[in-house]
């Protein structure tokens, strides 16, 4: 399965669309991840873990064949929900 996980928080962004374009050329063998649908909690080294969605997440990272990260670009680096993942 190739995963595909869209980091932008902005409906109209560029690399959302990028994402689902890249999801409908894959379709058949992809699975989509919108950061903006899933509550994700802050990255704190230790509780986060026990959260339900990093669960889920850490399991379709584990079993994705490919991952691409379609993620805005802000001072010549990721945004920080990408950082965050």
């Amino acid at each position: 399965m190739h995963l595909i996980i869209s980091c932008s928080l902005n409906p109209s962004s560029k690399s959302r669309i990028m994402a689902e374009y890249a999801y409908n050329l894959y379709c058949k063998n992809a699975k989509l991840i919108d950061l903006q649908k899933i509550k994700l909690p802050m990255c704190d080294g230790d509780a986060c873990y026990k959260h339900p969605a990093v669960g889920i997440l850490k399991e379709n990272i584990q079993n994705a064949s490919s991952i691409l990260i379609a993620g805005p670009i802000y001072n010549y680096d990721l945004n920080a929900a990408s950082k965050n993942l």
